[in-house]
């Protein structure tokens, strides 16, 4: 293909956090360095599997970094985004994210990039330091359904074990032709996108547990909101995991959102669920929170456990597959095309 392809002499001990740290910030200065005309550049690892649009989303998505400087890269993953959470391919979120799993940025932010990247032997995640130090509030783009699939099954950060419960349950997006939709991502016209699509969006109350009761139908029919007590991202109310748990979103961590508003495509709905009193966009007023508000029980909290130990069954159960030709869309993305033969 006529890539060179370039050696790391990496200084950083094996088997560290700062040797990943140390790869990445390489590749970065090398890759601008080999190609000194380029103006962005996508970060990869080896053990990532592409989407046959791979090339056409970046391509389709790259203006967004030349016009809005408050976007910080352009994300071909989303950690929240197992069935039925994602399905809609033309659908980007703006979030407070970090960049992972195939990233692009452009050659003006590589250099506050590499000026302010973390020293070697800091222990701390490369994209999580990223997030923290360097990004200064600036947001990622992010598609619904990923443009990349997580292969790896042991390393420094995920095991075989989270690569089974987590990883695997994520759709690839399989349409080479996919067309996304970018005309409400810069900042002023996403604040007015979020803020038309809250308006005309019916407010769900949790009266049951989310776990026992659909709330949310199984078809495209509209916006909703749900509201969960929460003051921040990293406080320690579990509503906000319950909550997500029940919808099948990810529950291990809550930090793709935009001031706290955290968005699903629930069956192709428009699902915003929003942190109270914490997000700005959180429209109940005090008095209302007991009645709107879902704030988890430490009951609560126990089925929604036993919940995810019935969702994850399947997996983690000893089984023979057999896999048929895809019958549906859904299917061949979330690679559920097998039957179990026991």
């Amino acid at each position: 293909m006529g890539i060179p392809a370039v050696f790391h002499r990496n200084p950083a001990p094996r088997s560290t956090i700062g040797r990943i740290s140390e790869h990445i910030k390489f590749s970065i200065w090398q890759g601008f360095n080999l190609f000194p005309e380029a103006k962005k550049l996508i970060i990869l690892e080896d053990d990532l599997l592409l989407s046959p649009d791979f090339v056409s989303y970046f391509h389709q998505t790259a203006v967004l970094l030349d016009i809005d400087k408050t976007i910080f890269s352009i994300n071909s993953y989303n950690f929240n985004s197992f069935l039925p959470t994602a399905t809609d391919t033309t659908r980007l979120y703006r979030e407070a994210s970090l960049p992972t799993c195939g990233w692009m940025i452009t050659r003006e932010l590589s250099r506050e990039l590499l000026t302010e990247w973390a020293y070697k032997a800091s222990s701390v995640d490369w994209d999580l330091y990223v997030r923290v130090v360097i990004q200064k509030g600036r947001n990622i783009i992010a598609p619904e359904v990923p443009r990349t699939f997580h292969d790896g099954h042991g390393g420094a950060h995920a095991t075989g074990w989270e690569q089974q419960l987590h990883y695997n349950r994520r759709p690839l997006n399989m349409d080479p032709h996919s067309r996304v939709n970018i005309s409400y991502l810069t900042l002023n016209e996403y604040e007015s996108y979020l803020e038309d699509e809250l308006k005309i969006a019916t407010v769900i109350q949790i009266t049951e547990h989310p776990c026992k009761k659909q709330y949310i139908p199984s078809k495209k029919t509209g916006n909703f909101i749900v509201y969960y007590y929460g003051e921040a991202e990293n406080d320690e109310h579990l509503s906000y995991f319950t909550l997500i748990s029940c919808l099948n979103g990810y529950e291990r961590s809550r930090m793709e959102h935009y001031h706290l508003v955290h968005q699903l495509g629930y069956y192709g709905n428009h699902v915003y669920v929003i942190a109270c009193p914490g997000s700005v966009y959180c429209n109940v007023k005090k008095k209302d929170y007991s009645k709107i508000v879902y704030q988890a029980t430490d009951e609560d909290v126990q089925l929604m456990l036993q919940y995810q130990i019935e969702l994850l069954k399947p997996i983690t159960s000893q089984h023979v597959f057999t896999r048929y030709p895809p019958q549906t869309f859904e299917e061949e993305v979330s690679l559920q095309n097998f039957l179990i033969i026991d």
